[in-house]
């Protein structure tokens, strides 16, 4: 299993490709997500997650730009990129494809429990990504 300092490029890589099976083989099964818009625990339901963000963007790519470790954490900058095309769960709300494009950076602050990721918590502008949908409307 990956170190605190080996995580980011094997977490883009596999996020990039798509590969939602070696994912899973990075997280404990309790694994636990906070982010602006949700918070849940699970590797199943953290999978969900990232189908869903494949699932409305099926370009997305994310760029990690700079990282940090420790012995058992790891904090990333990274950077997200794709056009919405497909449906975006959000809650217990679906958004319909707009067709715009998503560019932003987030956050992401992940915990180790062995050698395996316990948890992340992600932060980022969230009016700035209700706006590139059209979701939400620049104050004037």
């Amino acid at each position: 299993m990956p170190t605190p300092a080996e995580i980011a490029p094997i977490v883009q890589d596999c996020f990039n490709r798509r590969d939602g099976a070696k994912l899973k083989t990075l997280w404990t099964d309790d694994f636990k997500f906070e982010g602006p818009m949700a918070s849940f625990s699970g590797k199943e339901r953290m999978l969900a997650q990232e189908e869903n963000l494949w699932t409305a963007f099926p370009d997305i790519q994310c760029e990690v730009s700079a990282f940090v470790t420790s012995s058992d954490r790891a904090v990333l900058a990274t950077r997200l990129f794709g056009t919405q095309t497909g449906p975006l769960r959000m809650g217990d709300k679906v958004m319909q494809p707009t067709g715009r494009k998503l560019d932003f950076t987030l956050a992401v602050h992940m915990w180790f429990r062995g050698d395996l990721l316990a948890g992340e918590r992600v932060f980022y502008d969230t009016a700035s990504f209700l706006r590139q949908l059209g979701l939400m409307n620049d104050a004037t």
